[in-house]
Protein backbone atom coordinates (compact mmCIF):
# COMPACT_ATOMS: atom_id res chain seq x y z
CA UNK A 1 0.00 0.00 0.00
CA UNK A 2 1.27 3.58 -0.57
CA UNK A 3 2.48 5.27 2.16
CA UNK A 4 0.22 8.33 1.60
CA UNK A 5 -2.66 9.23 3.37
CA UNK A 6 -5.19 6.50 3.31
CA UNK A 7 -7.89 8.89 2.02
CA UNK A 8 -5.90 9.24 -0.98
CA UNK A 9 -5.70 5.51 -1.50
CA UNK A 10 -9.17 4.65 -1.56
CA UNK A 11 -11.20 6.47 -4.20
CA UNK A 12 -14.25 8.61 -3.10
CA UNK A 13 -16.73 11.20 -4.06
CA UNK A 14 -14.22 14.22 -2.47
CA UNK A 15 -10.89 12.98 -3.53
CA UNK A 16 -10.55 12.38 -7.48
CA UNK A 17 -7.81 14.92 -8.19
CA UNK A 18 -5.59 13.01 -5.03
CA UNK A 19 -6.46 9.68 -5.35
CA UNK A 20 -5.51 9.70 -9.56
CA UNK A 21 -1.75 11.64 -8.07
CA UNK A 22 -1.32 9.03 -5.66
CA UNK A 23 -2.23 6.46 -8.04
CA UNK A 24 -0.05 8.20 -10.47
CA UNK A 25 2.54 8.47 -8.10
CA UNK A 26 2.78 4.69 -6.98
CA UNK A 27 2.17 2.84 -10.26
CA UNK A 28 5.37 5.20 -12.25
CA UNK A 29 7.58 3.28 -9.71
CA UNK A 30 6.80 0.81 -11.43
CA UNK A 31 5.51 1.48 -15.24
CA UNK A 32 6.92 4.91 -15.70
CA UNK A 33 5.24 7.34 -18.01
CA UNK A 34 2.67 4.63 -19.09
CA UNK A 35 0.51 5.57 -16.05
CA UNK A 36 -0.26 8.69 -17.38
CA UNK A 37 -3.10 7.45 -19.13
CA UNK A 38 -4.74 7.98 -15.57
CA UNK A 39 -4.20 11.58 -15.76
CA UNK A 40 -5.46 12.06 -19.66
CA UNK A 41 -7.55 9.16 -19.63
CA UNK A 42 -5.55 8.07 -23.21
CA UNK A 43 -3.13 6.12 -23.83
CA UNK A 44 0.46 6.98 -24.83
CA UNK A 45 0.76 7.82 -28.42
CA UNK A 46 3.67 5.78 -30.61
CA UNK A 47 3.48 7.61 -34.13
CA UNK A 48 4.99 5.54 -36.86
CA UNK A 49 8.54 6.08 -37.95
CA UNK A 50 8.29 8.68 -41.28
CA UNK A 51 10.56 6.94 -43.89
CA UNK A 52 9.33 8.91 -46.65
CA UNK A 53 12.30 10.61 -47.09
CA UNK A 54 14.29 8.00 -47.71
CA UNK A 55 17.15 7.85 -50.66
CA UNK A 56 18.42 4.82 -51.38
CA UNK A 57 20.55 5.73 -53.94
CA UNK A 58 22.43 8.42 -51.36
CA UNK A 59 22.38 5.62 -49.04
CA UNK A 60 25.45 3.44 -50.69
CA UNK A 61 26.34 2.41 -46.54
CA UNK A 62 22.91 1.87 -45.90
CA UNK A 63 23.28 3.22 -42.56
CA UNK A 64 20.40 4.84 -42.83
CA UNK A 65 18.42 2.19 -43.65
CA UNK A 66 19.76 0.22 -40.75
CA UNK A 67 18.82 3.14 -38.59
CA UNK A 68 15.31 3.59 -39.85
CA UNK A 69 14.75 -0.13 -39.43
CA UNK A 70 16.29 0.36 -35.88
CA UNK A 71 14.08 2.80 -34.88
CA UNK A 72 10.84 1.24 -36.24
CA UNK A 73 11.68 -2.35 -34.43
CA UNK A 74 11.98 0.13 -31.31
CA UNK A 75 8.79 1.64 -31.54
CA UNK A 76 7.29 -1.79 -31.99
CA UNK A 77 8.71 -3.09 -28.50
CA UNK A 78 7.36 -0.01 -26.88
CA UNK A 79 3.84 -0.26 -28.60
CA UNK A 80 3.79 -4.16 -27.70
CA UNK A 81 4.72 -3.20 -24.14
CA UNK A 82 2.40 -0.96 -23.95
CA UNK A 83 -0.52 -3.23 -24.34
CA UNK A 84 1.37 -5.53 -22.46
CA UNK A 85 0.99 -3.09 -19.25
CA UNK A 86 -2.59 -2.13 -19.93
CA UNK A 87 -3.90 -5.15 -17.68
CA UNK A 88 -1.60 -4.44 -14.92
CA UNK A 89 -2.97 -1.01 -14.63
CA UNK A 90 -6.32 -1.97 -15.14
CA UNK A 91 -5.63 -3.94 -12.24
CA UNK A 92 -3.84 -1.59 -9.98
CA UNK A 93 -6.61 0.96 -10.35
CA UNK A 94 -9.27 -1.40 -9.52
CA UNK A 95 -7.55 -2.32 -6.07
CA UNK A 96 -8.40 1.34 -5.12
CA UNK A 97 -11.43 1.48 -5.94
CA UNK A 98 -13.98 0.61 -3.18
CA UNK A 99 -17.00 -1.01 -4.01
CA UNK A 100 -19.38 1.90 -3.23
CA UNK A 101 -17.75 3.43 -5.91
CA UNK A 102 -17.59 0.26 -8.44
CA UNK A 103 -21.71 0.27 -8.04
CA UNK A 104 -21.51 4.20 -8.79
CA UNK A 105 -19.88 3.09 -11.86
CA UNK A 106 -22.06 0.18 -12.96
CA UNK A 107 -25.25 2.60 -12.50
CA UNK A 108 -24.00 5.61 -14.58
CA UNK A 109 -22.74 3.06 -17.10
CA UNK A 110 -22.77 -0.84 -16.64
CA UNK A 111 -22.04 -1.57 -20.11
CA UNK A 112 -18.78 0.50 -20.47
CA UNK A 113 -18.12 -0.75 -16.76
CA UNK A 114 -18.12 -4.34 -18.06
CA UNK A 115 -16.28 -3.38 -21.54
CA UNK A 116 -13.25 -1.83 -19.10
CA UNK A 117 -13.42 -4.99 -16.83
CA UNK A 118 -13.44 -7.73 -20.03
CA UNK A 119 -10.82 -6.11 -21.35
CA UNK A 120 -8.78 -4.85 -18.62
CA UNK A 121 -8.84 -1.59 -20.23
CA UNK A 122 -7.30 1.32 -17.78
CA UNK A 123 -8.41 3.99 -20.36
CA UNK A 124 -12.15 3.51 -19.89
CA UNK A 125 -12.02 2.58 -16.38
CA UNK A 126 -10.10 6.14 -15.56
CA UNK A 127 -12.84 7.56 -17.60
CA UNK A 128 -15.35 6.12 -15.74
CA UNK A 129 -14.04 7.03 -12.48
CA UNK A 130 -13.83 10.33 -13.69
CA UNK A 131 -16.88 10.73 -15.25
CA UNK A 132 -18.65 9.48 -11.84
CA UNK A 133 -16.54 11.08 -8.99
CA UNK A 134 -14.88 14.38 -10.77
CA UNK A 135 -17.59 15.35 -12.35
CA UNK A 136 -20.96 16.12 -10.73
CA UNK A 137 -24.37 14.48 -10.95
CA UNK A 138 -25.49 11.01 -11.86
CA UNK A 139 -28.06 11.62 -14.62
CA UNK A 140 -27.78 9.92 -17.99
CA UNK A 141 -28.74 13.06 -19.73
CA UNK A 142 -26.08 15.12 -21.07
CA UNK A 143 -27.84 18.41 -20.97
CA UNK A 144 -28.33 17.56 -17.22
CA UNK A 145 -25.22 16.71 -15.83
CA UNK A 146 -24.24 20.04 -17.84
CA UNK A 147 -26.48 21.60 -15.61
CA UNK A 148 -25.71 19.81 -12.21
CA UNK A 149 -21.50 20.46 -13.00
CA UNK A 150 -22.27 23.91 -13.41
CA UNK A 151 -24.11 24.41 -10.52
CA UNK A 152 -21.98 22.59 -8.35
CA UNK A 153 -19.03 24.68 -9.28
CA UNK A 154 -21.52 27.96 -8.87
CA UNK A 155 -21.79 26.58 -5.39
CA UNK A 156 -18.68 25.57 -3.97
CA UNK A 157 -17.69 26.90 -1.01
CA UNK A 158 -15.60 25.92 1.81
CA UNK A 159 -16.56 23.92 4.93
CA UNK A 160 -16.24 24.75 8.20
CA UNK A 161 -13.99 21.61 9.25
CA UNK A 162 -11.86 22.10 5.88
CA UNK A 163 -8.91 23.29 5.46
CA UNK A 164 -7.96 25.83 2.68
CA UNK A 165 -5.37 23.77 0.95
CA UNK A 166 -8.60 21.11 0.36
CA UNK A 167 -10.89 23.84 -0.16
CA UNK A 168 -8.75 24.94 -3.19
CA UNK A 169 -8.23 21.44 -4.50
CA UNK A 170 -12.41 20.51 -4.22
CA UNK A 171 -12.80 24.34 -6.11
CA UNK A 172 -10.54 23.55 -8.98
CA UNK A 173 -11.75 19.67 -9.34
CA UNK A 174 -15.58 21.28 -9.56
CA UNK A 175 -14.96 24.20 -12.42
CA UNK A 176 -12.78 21.68 -14.32
CA UNK A 177 -15.60 19.15 -14.03
CA UNK A 178 -18.04 21.97 -15.28
CA UNK A 179 -15.89 22.96 -18.16
CA UNK A 180 -15.22 19.30 -19.03
CA UNK A 181 -19.28 19.00 -19.26
CA UNK A 182 -19.24 21.71 -21.75
CA UNK A 183 -19.78 24.57 -19.86
CA UNK A 184 -17.83 27.87 -20.26
CA UNK A 185 -14.46 28.59 -18.39
CA UNK A 186 -14.31 31.32 -16.12
CA UNK A 187 -11.50 33.74 -16.23
CA UNK A 188 -8.60 34.06 -14.04
CA UNK A 189 -10.22 37.01 -11.86
CA UNK A 190 -13.67 35.66 -12.26
CA UNK A 191 -12.17 31.88 -10.45
CA UNK A 192 -10.04 34.47 -7.82
CA UNK A 193 -13.27 36.03 -6.92
CA UNK A 194 -15.55 33.14 -6.67
CA UNK A 195 -12.77 31.61 -4.34
CA UNK A 196 -12.50 34.67 -2.06
CA UNK A 197 -16.37 34.62 -2.09
CA UNK A 198 -16.37 31.05 -0.59
CA UNK A 199 -14.18 31.22 1.73
CA UNK A 200 -15.82 30.17 5.61
CA UNK A 201 -16.75 33.05 7.76
CA UNK A 202 -13.93 32.11 9.88
CA UNK A 203 -12.09 34.02 7.56
CA UNK A 204 -14.54 37.12 7.51
CA UNK A 205 -11.71 39.63 8.72
CA UNK A 206 -9.37 38.66 5.94
CA UNK A 207 -12.19 39.87 3.29
CA UNK A 208 -13.15 42.74 4.93
CA UNK A 209 -9.83 43.94 5.21
CA UNK A 210 -8.84 42.43 1.56
CA UNK A 211 -12.09 44.50 0.22
CA UNK A 212 -11.27 47.77 1.76
CA UNK A 213 -7.07 47.93 0.95
CA UNK A 214 -8.27 47.52 -2.87
CA UNK A 215 -11.34 49.78 -2.43
CA UNK A 216 -8.83 52.29 -0.71
CA UNK A 217 -6.21 51.86 -3.49
CA UNK A 218 -4.02 50.59 -0.92
CA UNK A 219 -3.20 47.27 -2.37
CA UNK A 220 -4.86 45.77 -6.12
CA UNK A 221 -7.40 42.85 -5.72
CA UNK A 222 -5.78 39.30 -6.51
CA UNK A 223 -6.61 38.58 -10.28
CA UNK A 224 -5.84 35.22 -10.08
CA UNK A 225 -6.62 32.10 -8.24
CA UNK A 226 -3.41 31.18 -7.23
CA UNK A 227 -2.63 34.89 -5.81
CA UNK A 228 -5.92 35.01 -3.95
CA UNK A 229 -5.14 31.72 -2.51
CA UNK A 230 -1.76 33.15 -1.45
CA UNK A 231 -3.31 36.31 0.10
CA UNK A 232 -5.52 33.69 2.26
CA UNK A 233 -3.07 31.00 3.16
CA UNK A 234 -0.61 33.76 4.76
CA UNK A 235 -3.49 35.35 7.03
CA UNK A 236 -3.62 34.79 10.45
CA UNK A 237 -7.30 33.81 11.53
CA UNK A 238 -7.59 34.70 15.22
CA UNK A 239 -10.70 32.21 16.25
CA UNK A 240 -12.72 31.79 19.52
CA UNK A 241 -14.78 29.16 20.66
CA UNK A 242 -14.79 26.04 18.26
CA UNK A 243 -12.15 25.56 16.18
CA UNK A 244 -12.03 23.78 12.66
CA UNK A 245 -12.06 20.42 14.43
CA UNK A 246 -14.77 21.68 16.16
CA UNK A 247 -12.62 21.43 19.82
CA UNK A 248 -13.40 23.84 22.34
CA UNK A 249 -10.25 26.24 21.92
CA UNK A 250 -8.85 29.70 21.19
CA UNK A 251 -5.76 29.57 18.62
CA UNK A 252 -4.11 31.72 16.16
CA UNK A 253 -3.02 29.99 12.88
CA UNK A 254 -1.82 30.50 9.55
CA UNK A 255 -4.60 29.04 7.11
CA UNK A 256 -2.43 25.92 6.23
CA UNK A 257 -2.03 24.67 9.96
CA UNK A 258 -3.84 22.94 11.35
CA UNK A 259 -4.57 22.96 15.58
CA UNK A 260 -2.20 20.59 17.36
CA UNK A 261 -2.87 19.77 21.34
CA UNK A 262 0.68 20.35 23.04
CA UNK A 263 1.53 17.66 25.03
CA UNK A 264 4.81 16.33 26.35
CA UNK A 265 3.94 12.30 25.98
CA UNK A 266 2.05 13.14 22.36
CA UNK A 267 -1.18 11.70 23.57
CA UNK A 268 -3.90 12.60 21.46
CA UNK A 269 -7.63 12.87 21.94
CA UNK A 270 -8.80 9.96 19.41
CA UNK A 271 -11.82 9.16 21.17
CA UNK A 272 -10.63 6.09 22.43
CA UNK A 273 -8.23 7.39 25.57
CA UNK A 274 -9.06 7.03 29.19
CA UNK A 275 -12.02 9.33 29.62
CA UNK A 276 -10.59 9.58 33.69
CA UNK A 277 -8.14 12.41 32.25
CA UNK A 278 -10.25 15.14 31.20
CA UNK A 279 -11.84 13.14 27.93
CA UNK A 280 -15.28 14.51 29.46
CA UNK A 281 -17.12 12.78 27.11
CA UNK A 282 -18.34 14.13 23.39
CA UNK A 283 -18.05 17.63 24.63
CA UNK A 284 -14.02 18.13 23.35
CA UNK A 285 -10.84 18.10 24.51
CA UNK A 286 -11.19 18.55 28.55
CA UNK A 287 -14.71 19.03 28.39
CA UNK A 288 -17.75 18.17 30.28
CA UNK A 289 -20.32 16.42 27.88
CA UNK A 290 -21.27 17.42 24.93
CA UNK A 291 -21.08 21.11 26.04
CA UNK A 292 -17.55 20.79 26.50
CA UNK A 293 -17.59 24.22 28.94
CA UNK A 294 -15.99 23.03 31.93
CA UNK A 295 -14.58 20.12 33.99
CA UNK A 296 -16.40 18.07 35.61
CA UNK A 297 -14.81 18.27 39.02
CA UNK A 298 -11.66 21.05 40.61
CA UNK A 299 -8.90 18.37 38.77
CA UNK A 300 -6.32 20.78 36.83
CA UNK A 301 -6.31 20.83 33.20
CA UNK A 302 -3.70 18.56 32.45
CA UNK A 303 -2.54 19.88 28.92
CA UNK A 304 -0.66 22.92 27.75
CA UNK A 305 -2.73 26.26 26.51
CA UNK A 306 -2.72 26.61 23.24
CA UNK A 307 -1.98 30.55 23.74
CA UNK A 308 0.79 30.63 25.79
CA UNK A 309 2.21 26.78 26.25
CA UNK A 310 2.05 27.04 30.08
CA UNK A 311 0.21 24.57 31.54
CA UNK A 312 -2.88 24.21 33.89
CA UNK A 313 -5.49 25.95 31.54
CA UNK A 314 -7.14 26.04 28.05
CA UNK A 315 -6.55 29.03 25.67
CA UNK A 316 -10.00 30.50 26.47
CA UNK A 317 -8.60 30.88 30.02
CA UNK A 318 -5.57 32.47 29.61
CA UNK A 319 -4.35 35.20 31.33
CA UNK A 320 -2.58 36.18 28.59
CA UNK A 321 -3.16 38.33 25.43
CA UNK A 322 -2.47 36.89 22.15
CA UNK A 323 -0.84 39.82 21.32
CA UNK A 324 1.64 39.49 24.28
CA UNK A 325 2.44 36.32 23.62
CA UNK A 326 3.43 36.55 20.41
CA UNK A 327 5.96 39.15 21.19
CA UNK A 328 6.63 37.09 23.42
CA UNK A 329 7.44 34.20 20.79
CA UNK A 330 4.69 32.00 22.55
CA UNK A 331 2.69 31.54 19.75
CA UNK A 332 3.60 29.05 17.28
CA UNK A 333 1.72 30.71 13.92
CA UNK A 334 2.75 28.33 12.04
CA UNK A 335 0.90 25.28 11.81
CA UNK A 336 -2.16 23.76 13.36
CA UNK A 337 -2.62 19.88 12.64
Amino acid sequence: MSKGKKTDYWLSEENYSKWVEQLIQDAAKEHGDLVEVFRTCEFKDYPPVDTSGYDSDADDAMWRREALKNQIKSRQVAVDREKEIRPKLWAIAMGRIPETSVQKMRDQDSEAFQKSKIEQCPKQLIKLVRDTHKIAGNSNNAAVRKLQARMAAQGCVQRAEEYIGDYLERFKDAHAAAVDMGNSEKDTETMAMDFYHGLHSRYQQFKADLMNQASLGAIKMPTTLSDMYQKAAQHKVVAQGKSVKGLVSSYVTTVEGKAEKDSDDGDRDSGSGDRDKGGGGRGGRGGAGRGGGGREDDRPFPYRCFNCHERGHRAFECPKPVDEVEEAGGVEGGSQK
